[in-house]
């Protein structure tokens, strides 16, 4: 038996002394456990992912002297950390020198006792690994902790069989894994696949810890694992907070043959003869619970990492304002709410009505500021200007007025503006640049429209104690939710449509950006070849727009912005070919001057 004791912590970036501190005192608590073994997350003195910090003179100094002094705390417990290390010369994949590694030292007694750098550095998606760090060199080798052949991996590393299969040919018995595997939909049942699929072949158990918190876009859900040798899960930790627990996990035989241990560290202490009850297992969240924790997670860390007092929300009555509110309340708490309804030209009373009851149910302050006398007065001022698109620019004028508002209220007041726009929108490009999409940190960023409708039934089936406060079920009305959608921006003039039901627009969009489907394909699976390549024009034309829109939460496998970069400027458009037609062979011999005569 090996007791391994996981942190699953919150550990962001950048607060070296802050996650120093959380680590030694998480170390104190696994030698109160009587644990051999502490595995924490990876990169934990950082945070994940520090990204450029790493160029800014000093830091990864500042990293290296933490750990230093973790090391100089440590006692019994081998406690694993995750650090930045420093490889002077070492090659990059591009050839590029790097002289950084993502990388776990083992601390014992007084030292830093050895060194793991991650091998697989993922350059993909949210993750830009190989712009900083070179990989690691060596594939095999294990380390001796009390009487066990360990093998330690970084993340990514478990997902590679060759870097697995070599430290188990090498005699490893258990696996630990020190990993920063952030949140999408669906990932945590693939990542505890990957485990128990790993723990099967090569007959060890492994020890899976993961950081937990948002950074940015990014949200860590924790969800960390033991497996046994047998693929058995045999501790949990619940999603979305913080977990420390201890298991005595049980070791595969030792290979035969020389060990090639890197390390050696055998405990003097006794153990305990009493085995370790294992931890409850935590259950899964269902699929709504996960993305909703999600961006509450995402949110209150964004909120209070930036030190912002409020959090500002345009109320309009409509669905996507109320989930923003929502959420808001349940990650800050609703006295930290300001919500704001904007009544408009084209607004109908029950707008305000629903606006105020959801407010109301939430617990959170609400005011109305009309906003016709200064659309009249900006109005006015357009009709100097003659010409143009009188309509389409007057359609702009209530959203920015909107957004004017709630910038200056949140700039007065110390708050930051929770823009309320949705996935769906973002991506057809229905949102105002300046106005709706105006803002600090968009909290639907990465959510669909029909998935917002989803999670406000959710909502309204949980009770708010689930997040620390008091409000009961149907916090949102069920007027709001039934209600058609409508972004009130004119009068006389109809809200632009979306080219199909947003069923089937996100179903489009899903294929088409995080599946990256040819539109052929999207079209021969049963959609309307022209609403395919409506849908895809309108994604393709608003890249510009998406490019200056607040960040938010990542949610599904790929998100607008770090996840789907595209140039704002080019000339590449997918099309559907059309019925009965060859796809035409791209003509490479075309010139400038025929291009530019279209």
């Amino acid at each position: 038996m090996l007791r391994v004791a996981v942190g699953q912590l919150c550990l962001p970036v950048g607060h070296l002394a802050r996650n120093r501190d959380h680590i030694a005192q998480t170390m104190d608590w696994a030698q109160r456990e009587g644990a051999d073994v502490l595995v924490l997350p990876e990169l934990a003195l950082t945070g994940y992912p520090p990204e450029d910090l790493l160029h800014m003179p000093g830091f990864v100094d500042d990293n290296l002297t933490a750990l230093d002094e973790l090391a100089a705390g440590s006692g019994d417990v081998v406690s694993l950390v995750g650090f930045v290390d420093s490889v002077p010369g070492a090659p990059g994949a591009d050839t590029t020198p790097r002289n950084l590694a993502n990388a776990v030292a083992v601390l014992y007694r007084g030292r830093v006792r050895g060194r793991y750098h991650k091998h697989l550095l993922p350059n993909y998606g949210i993750f830009d690994e190989r712009r900083y760090f070179a990989p690691g060199d060596r594939l095999g080798g294990t380390w001796a902790i009390h009487s066990a052949e360990v093998g330690i991996l970084i993340c990514e590393d478990l997902w590679w069989p060759d870097i697995v299969d070599a430290q188990a040919a090498d005699g490893a018995q258990v696996f630990l894994v020190a990993n920063g595997s952030p949140y999408h939909r669906g990932k945590s049942a693939q990542r505890e696949a990957t485990v128990v699929d790993t723990a099967r072949r090569c007959g060890a158990p492994v020890v899976y810890s993961n950081l937990v918190g948002g950074q940015d876009e990014v949200v860590f859900d924790g969800g960390s694992l033991v497996v046994d040798a047998r693929g058995r899960v045999v501790a949990r930790a619940p999603q979305f907070t913080e977990a420390r627990f201890t298991v005595d996990v049980g070791l595969r035989p030792p290979a035969g043959g020389p060990r090639r241990s890197t390390f050696v560290c055998r405990p003097l202490r006794e153990r305990p003869a009493t085995p370790t009850p294992p931890p409850p297992l935590a259950p899964p969240a269902d699929a709504f619970e996960e993305v909703y924790r999600a961006l509450v997670r995402g949110l209150g860390d964004f909120v209070d990492g930036n030190g912002f007092m409020w959090a500002v929300v345009g109320l309009s009555g409509g669905v996507d304002s109320a989930l923003v509110a929502a959420i808001a309340a349940d990650a800050l708490g609703p006295e930290r709410v300001w919500g704001v309804i904007m009544p408009g030209p084209q607004s109908p009373p029950e707008s305000v009505t629903d606006a105020t009851e959801l407010a109301t149910r939430l617990g959170v302050r609400c005011d109305v500021m009309h906003v016709g006398d200064a659309y009249k007065l900006l109005a006015e001022l357009g009709d100097r200007f003659p010409g143009g698109d009188a309509a389409a620019a007057g359609e702009g004028l209530v959203p920015r007025i909107r957004g004017t508002l709630l910038l200056a209220l949140a700039e007065r007041h110390g708050g930051v503006v929770l823009p309320t726009g949705n996935k769906t929108e973002i991506a057809v490009g229905y949102g105002t640049l300046y106005g709706d999409m105006a803002g600090g940190f968009a909290v639907l960023h990465d959510v669909p429209k029909t998935l917002v409708y989803q999670l406000c039934r959710w909502r309204n089936r949980v009770d708010g104690g689930a997040f620390g406060w008091s409000a009961g079920r149907d916090v949102i009305p069920g007027s709001i939710i039934t209600k058609a959608p409508s972004a009130e921006r004119m009068p006389d003039r109809p809200d632009r449509e979306v080219p199909a039901p947003y069923e089937v627009v996100d179903e489009i969009l899903e294929r088409f950006v995080e599946l990256a489907h040819p539109l052929d394909e999207i079209a021969d699976a049963g959609f309307d070849p022209d609403v395919v390549q409506r849908v895809a024009d309108l994604v393709e034309r608003n890249e510009h727009v998406r490019r200056q829109a607040p960040p938010g939460v990542k949610v599904t496998s790929k998100a607008f912005g770090r996840d789907r970069r595209l140039p704002l400027t080019h000339g590449y458009r997918p099309t559907v070919t059309p019925a009965g037609e060859a796809r035409p062979a791209t003509d490479h011999t075309a010139t400038v001057e025929d291009w530019l005569e279209g």
